[in-house]
C-alpha cells in the first residue's frame, strides 16, 4: 500500500509542522495523565510494567518537547542578531532586554524538561525500555543548560554582581572550613559508632581494614560474617569520598534534578511521608539548617529515599566504582 504523498509534493510548512507538534504534545499530556493515575491506584510494585513503560514514553516526549522550545530560546539568546531583531519588533524593548527574555524562556522550558525526564526515571524505574533514552536526554539537556548558565553568569557580571558572588563564595568557604573542622573533631565511626548495633546472635568479628584475598578465603568462602569499620584500604581513594563532601559541587551538578525524599525518622512514625523535590530544595530545607551548628534543627528529618539514584544520574556512578570486596562474590 502506497503512502499518502506530501502536501503539494513537498515537506509540511511551518504552520502544519506547528499543528503536528501541538497535537503530539497534547497526546503526550493525555498519556501522562492517564498513566499517572494508574501508577497511583495501588502499590508501585504491583503496577504493570506496560503502564510504567507508557508513563516513561509520555515523560520522554514531554521532556523533548519542552527541551526543543528551550533550545530554540537558548540559541536565540546566544545570537545577538536575533535579540536585535526581537528588539526591533517592539520599540519599547532593546536588544539586552530581548536577550534576557530568551534566557528566561529557555530556563522555564528546561525546568519542565528535566522535571518530566526525572518523573519518567523515578516512577518508571530501570526496567522500562526507554530508561536509557531518558538518561541520554537528561545528559543532552545538561549540555544546553551549561550554555544557559554561562549566559546568566555574563548577565550578572554586566550588572555588577561579581563582587557579591565573591562575598558569597568566601562565606561558603568559611562554612566549609567550619564543617571540616567539625568533621576533624568528630570521633571516627570505627571508635564510636553513631548507630548502636543490636546483636541477637553470637558476636561478629570486626576489622578496620582487610585485603581482598583475606576476605575471600577466610570470610566469604567460609560464610563467616565480618563487620568492616573505619577507613578500609582503598576506600579513601574512591573519588566520591572527597567529591561528595562538597555540597556546592553537588548542588551545581544536579540541584535542578528531582529526587525522592522520605520525611520522618521512621515510616512507622506519625506524619511520615514521601515527596519528590528538587535536590537544591532538599539541601536548603533539610541539609543546610543542620550544617550551621548551634541549636538542633526543628521539624522533621528528611533524607534521600531508597532509590536507583546512580542509574538516574550516571555521572555519579562513575565517581563511586564498585569496591573490590563487593566483587569477591563473583569469584566464589
Amino acid at each position: 500500500m502506497e503512502s499518502d504523498p506530501l502536501p503539494d509534493g513537498g515537506p509540511p510548512n511551518k504552520e502544519e509542522e506547528k499543528e503536528t507538534l501541538e497535537a503530539l504534545h497534547k497526546a503526550a499530556i493525555d498519556l501522562h495523565e492517564a498513566s499517572w493515575r494508574r501508577l497511583h491506584t495501588g502499590h508501585w510494585e504491583s503496577v504493570p510494567l506496560w503502564c510504567r513503560e507508557a508513563h516513561g514514553v509520555a515523560c520522554l516526549l514531554l521532556g523533548l518537547s519542552y527541551a526543543a522550545s528551550g533550545a530554540a530560546a537558548a540559541a536565540a539568546a546566544e545570537n545577538p542578531a536575533a535579540a536585535a531583531a526581537a528588539a526591533a519588533a517592539d520599540a519599547a524593548a532593546d536588544a539586552a532586554a530581548a536577550q534576557e527574555d530568551f534566557v528566561e524562556t529557555a530556563e522555564k522550558a528546561f525546568i519542565f524538561a528535566f522535571r518530566y525526564i526525572d518523573l519518567g526515571l523515578i516512577m518508571g524505574g530501570p526496567k522500562i525500555r526507554v530508561y536509557k533514552r531518558l538518561t541520554a536526554a537528561a545528559a543532552a539537556f545538561d549540555v544546553i543548560r551549561e550554555r544557559l548558565l554561562l549566559l546568566l553568569q555574563q548577565e550578572e557580571e554586566e550588572e555588577g554582581e561579581e563582587e557579591q558572588e565573591e562575598e558569597e563564595e568566601e562565606e561558603e568557604q568559611q562554612q566549609q572550613q567550619q564543617q571540616q573542622q567539625q568533621r576533624d573533631n568528630t570521633p571516627s565511626v570505627s571508635l564510636e559508632p553513631l548507630v548502636p548495633i543490636n546483636r541477637r546472635r553470637s558476636p561478629v568479628e570486626e576489622r578496620t581494614s582487610i585485603g581482598f584475598e583475606d576476605f575471600l578465603v577466610n570470610y566469604l568462602q567460609k560464610d563467616k560474617p565480618l563487620l568492616i569499620r573505619g577507613n578500609t584500604r582503598g576506600i579513601s581513594e574512591f573519588p566520591c569520598v572527597n567529591l561528595w563532601r562538597d555540597w556546592r559541587r553537588l548542588r551545581k551538578q544536579f540541584g535542578h534534578r528531582l529526587v525522592p525524599i522520605e520525611i520522618g525518622s521512621s515510616y512507622a512514625e506519625e506524619g511520615w511521608t514521601q515527596r519528590l523535590m528538587l535536590f537544591d530544595d532538599f539541601y536548603t530545607e533539610f541539609i543546610e539548617p543542620s550544617s550551621k551548628g548551634g541549636a538542633p534543627m526543628e521539624g522533621p528529618i528528611g533524607y534521600l529515599a531508597q532509590h536507583a539514584l546512580l542509574e538516574q544520574l550516571p555521572f555519579l556512578a562513575k565517581e563511586a566504582p564498585i569496591p573490590d570486596l563487593a566483587l569477591a562474590w563473583f569469584v566464589t
